[in-house]
């Protein structure tokens, strides 16, 4: 098993040598500054952000949303890996995958093909999401377009914002703007657009977990890694916050391995679909959550999302609109943030 596992971190890496090296052959990289085309020309766009990872595609939601915004007509395709986003962009209109196969290995024969259709299509605009991707600089190289933005050329207001979500929204702006001013203190937030029908059968879910007609807070205890709080941490929290708000339900959101950090008779909820899941969190007063994908999708959400960060940098990473709140915890006691959570309730 060990020489299996470091056989494939071989084979990643030289993949990754590979992709980088290629990247630097196929062509020089699009420079800002020239000439914005004419917003009425762009019709087909594609989005560049090869990773499956259920928060990282969560995190195209604002740019989609910028993109319909100043391009009603267009059509945008996203190149993604993985079946996630099908399921996040559910109710975004004129919105379409390309999807990468999760297990390159396993289905290396789509992965292949996926990436050799890429030279025969062509867009009248193309965005890489992370500046720092080799198969994302491959990807936008590969296709034809004529405005081709990378979002690590220079730009300004970078420094005051640099939360991974906006930054190509930051770029995308600067390469239209054309002399024109743009407004870069106004973002669009994540948000899945649940259904009528979601948030419904979502609000039925909470009152059957918890029978309770009380207004609820929910806790998203797990994460891997620094990220983890342990249960004693956990039960510090719950135990302060329940005798604080004692006008307040709790319910415990579950992971996928059912694994709970509070040991309080606590109700649970666990569902294994994104869109159900994010329909019980949107009937919640308040989520707090540790840095990763629940948060990102809390946040996607109209519940106010508090997200706690140790490790990773809350600027670039933490939930933002709705009254939302990003911590460090490093710099603050257990009864700091209960005091925090208990303003941002009163207001």
């Amino acid at each position: 098993m060990e020489y299996i596992i470091d056989t494939k971190a071989k084979i990643n890496g030289y993949r990754h040598s590979v992709l980088s090296l290629v990247t630097k052959v196929v062509s020089k990289e699009n420079k800002m500054g020239i000439i914005a085309p004419n917003c009425e020309s762009i019709t087909k766009i594609l989005v560049v952000r090869p990773e499956h990872s259920l928060g990282n595609q969560l995190l195209l939601l604002p740019l989609v949303t910028e993109l319909q915004n100043q391009f009603p007509n267009a059509a945008i395709e996203l190149f993604v890996k993985g079946k996630v986003s099908f399921t996040i962009f559910k109710s975004y209109k004129n919105v379409s995958i390309i999807s990468l196969p999760k297990h390159h290995f396993r289905d290396i024969f789509l992965y292949l093909f996926t990436w050799l259709t890429l030279p025969f299509k062509r867009y009248n605009l193309v965005i890489n999401v992370v500046e720092n991707s080799n198969s994302g600089r491959l990807a936008t190289r590969l296709v034809h377009s004529k405005n081709k933005i990378y979002t690590h050329c220079a730009y300004p207001f970078i420094k005051t914002n640099k939360h991974i979500a906006l930054k190509p929204i930051i770029a995308l702006r600067t390469y239209m703007d054309s002399g024109m001013i743009m407004n870069y203190n106004f973002f669009p937030k994540l948000d899945l657009r649940l259904t009528p029908l979601e948030v419904e059968e979502g609000l039925d879910l909470v009152f059957d977990v918890l029978h309770t007609t009380k207004k609820v807070i929910g806790l998203y205890t797990a994460t891997t890694g620094e990220k983890e709080y342990d249960s004693d941490w956990w039960e510090e929290l719950y135990n302060g916050l329940k005798n604080t708000l004692p006008d307040y339900d709790f319910v415990e959101i579950l992971p996928d391995t059912k694994r709970s950090n509070i040991k309080d008779k606590i109700p649970k909820f666990f569902s294994p679909s994104i869109r159900e899941m994010a329909g019980f969190i949107d009937n919640l007063q308040l989520i707090i959550s540790t840095d990763g994908d629940i948060m990102h999708l809390a946040n996607a959400t109209s519940t106010t999302t508090i997200g706690l960060f140790k490790t990773t940098d809350k600027e670039v990473y933490g939930p933002y609109g709705n009254n939302n709140l990003a911590l460090n915890t490093n710099d603050l006691t257990i009864q700091t943030i209960i005091e925090k959570i208990k303003i941002l309730l009163e207001k």
